[in-house]
């Protein structure tokens, strides 16, 4: 199946560290004699999975698939993120409290975005910006070139993160900064793939209006009527963030 899909011989071939042998070796004693061709460039081998501290056994009821932690509430956003935060050799314990991390972790990266959009001062971008930027895009390739360092590649992400943050409250920041912080960001994204928003995290129709009325009613000085909004949203789930710069929501996580 491998060679009519890929060729003879192909770059990536993954699998459990259990497969090692006799699966992957019988691979590759029947395909290089089969064609006289390398069968595989790169082999990469995951660790088992634990589940709080234990191994996954359908006697300890400790079996999930990702549809069954989506219907515990959490994002699949989250699931991925939790996932990649640990090196693919290294063994993953999978843990509630993790995913709870993992979600923060996510709401930090967002959060940072949505400022960084809303940031209105003119000028260029200044050497600070310029040089976080650099040391965060050149410690995350580096990373990532390392056996696909994941947990390094995301601690780089983290400290931009940081150092972007830091500089907004100083007043550091431009539009064009804030514009390249961004874009670095974007750039990591491509390749973990779960840093931006996803479509679930947009208000539904009701939510929009509940939010809207709460807005009209703060401008009309109706507190009454703002805080009973604020609360059916509070309920639904939306977490309200009023600033300077207007009303920011999230979902809570």
């Amino acid at each position: 199946m491998s060679m009519k899909y890929l060729g003879e011989t192909f770059d990536l071939h993954a699998g459990g560290i259990d497969l090692v042998f006799p699966h992957h070796v019988n691979e590759i004693a029947q395909s290089t004699c089969a064609t006289g061709a390398p069968f595989v460039r790169h082999w990469t081998h995951v660790a088992h999975l634990l589940i709080e501290n234990e191994t996954m056994s359908k006697s300890k009821g400790n079996v999930f698939v990702i549809p069954d932690i989506v219907a515990k509430g959490h994002k699949p956003d989250a699931i991925r993120y939790a996932l990649i935060a640990a090196h693919y050799r290294s063994q993953l314990n999978f843990t509630w409290e993790g995913l709870g991390q993992a979600a923060t972790a996510l709401e930090r990266v967002r959060s940072l975005l949505q400022r960084l959009g809303e940031v209105e001062v003119d000028g260029p971008v200044s050497s600070a910006v310029e040089s976080a930027v650099a040391r965060a895009l050149a410690a995350f390739e580096a990373a990532l070139d390392d056996d696909l360092n994941t947990p390094e590649a995301l601690a780089a992400l983290h400290v931009l993160v940081g150092e972007a943050n830091a500089l907004l409250a100083a007043g550091e920041m431009t539009r064009e900064g804030g514009a390249r912080v961004a874009s670095a960001i974007e750039k990591m994204d491509s390749v973990l793939g779960v840093l931006r928003p996803q479509a679930e995290d947009r208000l539904s129709a009701e939510e929009q209006a509940l939010f809207d009325a709460r807005q009209d009613a703060r401008r009309r000085r109706d507190f009454a009527a703002a805080d009973e909004a604020r609360a059916r949203l509070d309920a639904a789930g939306i977490v309200l963030e009023d600033s300077a710069k207007g009303t920011r929501w999230r979902r809570k996580r």
